[in-house]
C-alpha cells in the first residue's frame, strides 16, 4: 500500500480528484500529513497503483490526482481507497464520480462534487459547498455558509450556524437546528426542519410536504400557502408583532405545510 508522510506546521489545502472508491479525511492536531492509498483491484501492485495516482505536496498544498482516466471516469472499476490525515482547520476540495467522501474532525472548509457518491462530514468552521446527483449528503456541524445541491440524494444538516441554501429535485431535506437565513427548495422531496430561530427562511416545494419547528421564545412572522395541500400551524395565536426574530415563508403547490414550536415538532 503506497504511503506518504509530509511534515507541516499549520493547516493545509487539500485537492483530491479520483473516480471511484472512497476518500476518507481525518482532521486532527498533528504536525505530519499522511496519505495512504489502496485498491481492491485484483492483481494490481503498489508500484502500478502509485504510477496511476499522483501525490504532490508543496507550499502547503497537497494534491492527490488520478492521472490515467480510462474513457473519462471509468478507469478504476473496483475503486481506490484514499485516506488522508491532516491538521485541524485544513481546507479541502474533492471531486469524484462515484467515490464516497467522509471527513472527521474539524475542517476549515469543504468543497465536494460527486455524481453518485455520498458525502458525510463532521465539523466545518468555514464555507461548505457540496453537489451530488444521487448521493446522500450529511453534515453534522457547519459554522460557515452552506450550499448543498442534489437531484435524488437526501440532504441532512445537523446544526447550521450561518446561512443555508439547499436545492434538491426529489431528495428529502432534513435540518436539525438552523440559526440564520435558510433557503430550501425541492420539487417532490420532503422538507423537515427541527428548529428555526432567526433570520429569513424561504421554503418551497411542488409536491413535497413540509414540517417546520420554530425555536421556543422566537417571535415569528408566518406566511404559508399551498394550492391544494393542507396548511396548519400549531403556534400560539398571539405572536408579538414587535419582537419578530424569524420571517418564515412556505410555499407549495400540492404538498402539506405544518408548523409548530420546536419542542412540539416531533408531534406534527
Amino acid at each position: 500500500m503506497p504511503h506518504w508522510d509530509f511534515p507541516v506546521t499549520e493547516p493545509i489545502d487539500l485537492l483530491v480528484e479520483v473516480t471511484a472508491g472512497a476518500v476518507r479525511i481525518t482532521a486532527e492536531q498533528t504536525e505530519t500529513v499522511t496519505v495512504d492509498i489502496r485498491t481492491a483491484r485484483k492483481g494490481q501492485g503498489d508500484d502500478e497503483l502509485a504510477d496511476e495516482i499522483r501525490v504532490d505536496f508543496a507550499d502547503g498544498r497537497l494534491e492527490i490526482v488520478e492521472t490515467q482516466k480510462r474513457h473519462g471516469w471509468l478507469r478504476f472499476s473496483d475503486g481506490v481507497d484514499v485516506a488522508v490525515t491532516l491538521p485541524t482547520g485544513s481546507r479541502c476540495w474533492v471531486s469524484t464520480a462515484s467515490a464516497s467522501v467522509s471527513t472527521s474532525g474539524e475542517l476549515g472548509s469543504l468543497a465536494a462534487k460527486t455524481i453518485s457518491g455520498e458525502v458525510v462530514a463532521g465539523a466545518i468552521t468555514g464555507e461548505t459547498e457540496v453537489s451530488t446527483t444521487s448521493g446522500r449528503i450529511r453534515i453534522d456541524d457547519a459554522a460557515g455558509q452552506v450550499s448543498a445541491k442534489s437531484a435524488s440524494g437526501a440532504v441532512d444538516l445537523g446544526h447550521a450556524s450561518s446561512n443555508v441554501d439547499v436545492n434538491t429535485v426529489s431528495g428529502k431535506v432534513r435540518i436539525g437546528k438552523a440559526e440564520a437565513d435558510a433557503s430550501v427548495k425541492t420539487a417532490s422531496g420532503r422538507i423537515k426542519i427541527d428548529s428555526l430561530s432567526r433570520g429569513h427562511a424561504e421554503l418551497g416545494s411542488v409536491s413535497g410536504e413540509m414540517k417546520v419547528g420554530v425555536a421556543k421564545g422566537a417571535g415569528v412572522y408566518l406566511d404559508m400557502a399551498s394550492l391544494s395541500g393542507r396548511v396548519t400551524s400549531e403556534l400560539e395565536p398571539s405572536e408579538p408583532s414587535d419582537q419578530v426574530d424569524l420571517h418564515l415563508h412556505c410555499r407549495s403547490v400540492s404538498g402539506s405545510i405544518r408548523v409548530a414550536r420546536a419542542d412540539l415538532a416531533d408531534a406534527i
